[in-house]
């Protein structure tokens, strides 16, 4: 049984219609403001998480490509990683403590998922191009 929106136009419709006007309200107020937010000495820039985290989603990809058991003890993830620590001049407890910040804000870790998913495709795209191009015969 369908019912048009005169039915609710009356004595309830107006009740009805603040209800939601404060309900709506609420919704807004309760939204995260960006503010400027001074980064705590020691953590990483948000360019320099995501470029970590990008490299980090590499090595995972990388180890989760070699899934038998004896793959997994041939495949050098640790030494992966100390060459990302060495590469950026960076320390795990640097990535650590920036990751435990910025995991605090769901919509910014959300963003940087994105942006690492964007940036990985067009990787992905400039792989896919290249080797579908044709090669010069000399």
């Amino acid at each position: 049984m369908e019912k048009s929106i005169k039915t609710y136009v009356g004595k309830g419709f107006p009740s009805i219609l603040a209800i939601s006007a404060l309900i709506i309200s609420i919704l807004f107020s309760c939204q995260a403001k960006e503010t400027a937010i001074t980064l705590p000495e020691g953590l990483l820039t948000k360019e320099e998480f995501i470029d970590v985290m990008e490299d980090l989603f590499l090595i995972e990809g990388l180890r989760s490509m070699h899934t038998s058991a004896e793959h997994k003890q041939l495949n050098p993830t640790e030494a992966y990683y100390n060459s990302l620590w060495e590469e950026r001049n960076l320390a795990k407890q640097k990535l650590l403590d920036s990751f435990e910040y910025y995991s605090q804000d769901r919509v910014y870790m959300e963003k940087v998922y994105a942006e690492i998913a964007k940036r990985l495709k067009i990787e992905e795209d400039k792989i896919k191009s290249s080797s579908t191009e044709p090669r010069a015969v000399d």
